[in-house]
């Protein structure tokens, strides 16, 4: 589904994807701090290894990444929006020429703002993955 064919509370939740995506992009802790809840989880599975690390690690991991901003063959779409009052769930899948990222996001509404509580990742083939966070 592409971006902006969502309503209401789930319009919303579109914004934070794009936002977490740039956080990711960039490895912008400032941004990341605007769209993870303070005690968010990171987690990830690729190649058999099981990645579980917080907030800030996961921006120093994307960072070091330097994720192409405008490589030919990056982008991403959400596969799925849903909200049920305070709660939240997303789907997003980022392609890359070497393979695909999929992931699942929670989030709760806190004060007037969607904050991602926990991202799950699952990388197919050569997918920008959390290996390093695992070290």
């Amino acid at each position: 589904m592409p971006f902006g064919a969502f309503g209401g509370s789930t319009a919303e939740l579109n914004m934070v994807a794009h936002a977490v995506i740039e956080a990711v992009i960039y490895g912008d802790p400032a941004l990341a701090r605007a769209v993870f809840h303070p005690d968010a989880t990171i987690t990830g599975q690729q190649d058999g290894i099981l990645i579980r690390c917080g907030v800030a690690e996961y921006m120093e991991v994307c960072r070091r990444m330097r994720i192409p901003r405008r490589r030919p063959g990056n982008r991403y779409r959400i596969l799925q929006a849903e909200a049920e009052g305070p709660i939240g769930m997303l789907k997003l899948l980022e392609t890359y020429p070497d393979g695909d990222l999929v992931s699942y996001m929670t989030l709760s509404k806190l004060n007037g703002r969607w904050l991602v509580n926990n991202r799950t990742l699952h990388g197919i083939g050569r997918a920008p993955s959390l290996r390093d966070a695992a070290v």
